[in-house]
């Protein structure tokens, strides 16, 4: 390997079936875990893990290839992937495969809701903890700035995000296509983290006046509710408002079932000749599949979601083209920018590590300073 190298591995909606990414999914121990050992990997100069609903991706630089390799093994152990199973369902991307791939995915090109606005924002959340933990070098700080920025331009100069492409913008959609006006609806949020704060908000920005929340951290409920002027209960007793209830949205971050179809049979049993609307958002899913077959009960998941979103798409294909084309323009650009870095071309980003150095890796307050394409 001549000097650093970008490395991507990861898999997502495009290359692993639901059953597999549930099974991959990070919850915040096991995150930690792997941060920790991919943190004391000797030549590793910085990574980052992407955690979503529907990715879960590492982003690492190394100037030596065994650290590259150790770390897709860390990765792929910690995921239960496996190598074997990286090669079937998952990808391995380097150098400006990387810049490209990113940038589509915080443009949301890359979505499984196509042009959707909250994976930008997962994709900020994950960089700001990195960021925060130290465990970030200068190139990355670098690929992930220009990658929100192209993000940026294609949100502003095409129109991949007119119409429903928001996830709160499309569940709103689903239950007025059911519900009618949403003043007339009782609706519970189960679970206060971006998802269900982004859906919370979005029904009361379009009418819904009677909305409950509840949540495993009392705290983020609580401040969610005080945002929308939503009622709060405690998670121990948010089943039984199910009988009460027009529409359950459920987003927790369980690693397991919270919702059973003999909860949601009694429920009903319980309640006025009325459907209940679910949407579940979570994954792993919340609510088992099989309550899709009580009467009366409606559920949706977030592929369902997805297809409504992706319908309004199909008029506007030419603006993702677009907004491609521009992307693999700036990604090109980026990593000609980086490699001219490696190669010396700009000594502010050396930076000592003992008694080495890494001339990708230098200060944040350099890469931040640097607001040029």
């Amino acid at each position: 390997m001549s000097g650093p190298e970008l490395l991507l591995v990861g898999a997502s909606h495009r290359s692993a079936p639901l059953g597999l990414r549930e099974c991959m999914s990070l919850d915040a121990v096991r995150r930690d875990a792997l941060s920790k050992e991919l943190s004391a990997l000797e030549r590793l100069d910085g990574f980052l893990l992407l955690c979503t609903c529907n990715r879960v991706e590492l982003y690492a630089l190394a100037d030596d290839a065994s650290a590259l390799e150790r770390a897709e093994e860390l990765f792929c152990k910690a995921t239960g992937l496996g190598i074997a199973g990286l090669e079937r369902y998952g990808y391995r991307r380097q150098g400006a495969d990387v810049a490209r791939h990113l940038m589509q995915v915080c443009s949301g090109l890359d979505s499984q809701m196509i042009g959707e606005t909250e994976i930008l924002g997962q994709v900020k959340q994950a960089y700001a903890e990195a960021a925060e933990k130290g465990q970030l070098c200068a190139a990355l700080h670098r690929l992930f700035q220009k990658s929100f920025q192209a993000a940026k331009w294609a949100r502003e100069h095409s129109g991949i995000c007119l119409g429903q492409v928001s996830l709160g913008a499309v569940a709103v959609e689903l239950a007025r296509r059911i519900h009618g006006d949403l003043d007339k609806s009782r609706i519970m949020v189960v679970g206060s983290g971006q998802v269900g704060a982004d859906v919370a908000r979005a029904m009361k920005l379009r009418g819904a006046g009677d909305i409950v929340v509840t949540s495993r951290t009392a705290g983020h409920a609580q401040t969610l509710s005080e945002s929308i002027g939503a009622r709060v209960i405690d998670f121990s007793s948010w089943k039984d408002e199910i009988t009460e209830s027009d529409i359950v949205i459920l987003c927790t971050s369980s690693p397991a079932v919270v919702l059973s179809r003999d909860e949601v049979r009694s429920a009903m049993n319980r309640r006025a000749v009325r459907p209940l609307f679910l949407i579940d958002l979570a994954v792993p899913h919340d609510v088992d599949e099989s309550v899709a077959d009580l009467s009366d009960v409606f559920l949706y998941s977030f592929s369902d979601l997805a297809d409504m979103a992706n319908e309004n798409m199909r008029g506007r294909m030419a603006e993702v083209e677009l907004c491609r084309e521009f992307i693999m323009q700036k990604a090109a650009s980026l990593w000609e920018d980086l490699q001219r870095r490696v190669n010396g071309a700009c000594d502010e980003l050396e930076v000592e590590r003992g008694e080495r150095h890494s001339p990708l890796c230098g200060s944040v307050e350099n890469t931040r300073s640097d607001s040029g394409s």
